[in-house]
């Protein structure tokens, strides 16, 4: 083996070598089998810039077993929405193999453990404030650190997404939770019965169990700006930005769990990290992000302010589609007595955020234009959306009874297109 040493001064190399044993039925030759360059801590990078989304970073060294702990970084974005740090109990299937021992029986399921779900701890932006999430096997609470529809006009003092550096600590102590937000502080304990908890668990819960439990059992991972998509679709349906695809753009940096820096530069060169993430910290050189210099770069779709380094566009409003608007849509035609029926999962999926855009012409006065049900007969739940007299109207049943929102009318002309 080659382990390379790097110091201020030189670069020493020290190699342990495997001679050569022979056998009658094994044969081992010298060979280089890893070679590891060692960081010096104070000279390493600890910001990183998340140019665009659909790139994360992965760290090993999250939290596992935990009933007390503290997570501490720096962060600076313009994005009102996004993934900020994610942790879970579950393993990816790919890597389940792995860790799974394979000369073991499978033990069954703790009962408890399938009605509450996943250990799970994720914080995120919600319209620029911090949320918290975290299920410790009771259920999952929320932490948010201030009111997400408070509206831009009466922005508190923990509104993060300003694209001014902010210094955010999270400290777990037996279930109960301090946010620090550049030294202003919140105290926020669990509620005994969770939100996310149907009433007929309750009750199983406190008879089978009498407690809330109070220590995090993750699986050492912790996931920085985004997710897989493996584990995108399976987590919980409480985290809004996994569901709606909200990676972390901007800076983000000077990562401690347990007074331990991450090393993030190494982080950036996994092959989903790269072409995402780059290492240091970008200045902005206006409010609005790379949209001031950049502006026609989206064209003609509109340049987002989330845009940090590189522009992030919105192609919603035309009818082209792609990273900068440039790529043509595929435009189908029906006449009437035609649809298309697409199967998303054989398997109901619980979700909290959805977000769908359509573009349509039409001269029809009354036509169906989207539906989605439940995969399971017997359940209620459904969304629609439709044109009734002429005005759009959404249609949704989220297992009790079904209801309209607001009747938005359109121009009903033939090149009209509505959203």
């Amino acid at each position: 083996m080659i382990d390379v040493v790097h110091s201020n001064l030189s670069t020493d190399t020290i190699h342990s070598q495997i001679g050569q044993v022979h056998h009658e039925s094994v044969a081992l030759e010298l060979c280089p089998v890893a070679q590891r360059v060692r960081r010096n801590a104070h000279s390493r990078s600890t910001m990183v810039t998340f140019v665009r989304p659909g790139g994360y970073l992965r760290s090993q060294h999250g939290w596992k077993t935990v009933s007390a702990g503290k997570i501490a970084f720096k962060i600076r974005t313009l994005k009102l929405n996004c993934l900020l740090l994610f942790s879970s109990s579950e393993w990816p299937v790919t890597e389940k193999k792995a860790v799974l021992s394979r000369d073991r029986p499978i033990h069954p399921i703790n009962p408890v453990d399938r009605l509450m779900g996943k250990d799970h701890f994720s914080v995120e932006l919600r319209e620029g404030y911090l949320v918290l999430l975290i299920n410790t096997g009771s259920g999952i609470n929320e932490f948010a650190t201030d009111d997400i529809w408070r509206g831009n006009g009466r922005r508190s003092s923990w509104f993060v997404a300003d694209g001014r550096a902010h210094q955010v600590e999270i400290q777990l102590t037996n279930g109960t939770v301090i946010v620090r937000l550049d030294g202003q502080m919140q105290n926020m304990s669990p509620k005994k019965q969770p939100r996310y908890m149907a009433c007929n668990i309750r009750l199983m819960v406190d008879e089978m169990v009498g407690f809330r439990y109070t220590v995090l059992n993750l699986n050492g991972h912790l996931y920085i700006g985004g997710l897989s998509e493996e584990l995108r679709t399976s987590a919980p349906p409480q985290v809004w930005s996994a569901r709606l695809r909200e990676d972390f753009v901007g800076c983000l940096g000077d990562l401690f769990v347990d007074g331990m820096l991450l090393d993030l530069e190494l982080e950036t060169t996994a092959y989903w990290a790269k072409g995402y993430a780059q290492v240091g910290e970008s200045t902005l050189t206006s409010p609005d992000g790379a949209c001031s210099t950049l502006q026609k770069a989206c064209f003609p779709g509109e340049c987002l302010r989330m845009s940090w380094v590189e522009p992030v566009c919105d192609c919603t409003n035309t009818n082209y589609a792609g990273t900068n608007c440039k790529q043509e849509s595929h435009v189908l035609t029906f006449n009437g007595y035609q649809g298309i029926r697409v199967q998303l999962s054989l398997l109901p999926q619980q979700s909290e955020a959805e977000s769908l855009i359509l573009r349509f012409q039409t001269s029809q006065q009354d036509a169906l234009l989207f539906e989605s049900s439940s995969a399971t007969s017997t359940a209620p739940d459904r969304f629609s959306v439709q044109i009734l007299n002429g005005r759009i109207v959404v249609f949704y049943n989220l297992g009790a009874e079904t209801r309209s929102g607001e009747r938005i009318k359109y121009a009903n002309i033939p090149k009209h297109f509505g959203n």
